[in-house]
């Protein structure tokens, strides 16, 4: 997991700023777990 993040981060960081600003949306609005989420408290 943490290797997958590295390689995310390398690559987000080889990109331009601009394209940055764009992607980053993207990806956060999708947590990879669940539990993870606002509001999801038991």
């Amino acid at each position: 997991m943490i290797a997958k993040q590295t390689s995310w981060l390398q690559k987000r960081q080889s990109e331009p700023k601009p394209a940055l600003k764009i992607r980053i949306p993207e990806k956060f609005p999708q947590p990879e777990h669940p539990h993870h989420q606002p509001g999801a408290a038991t």
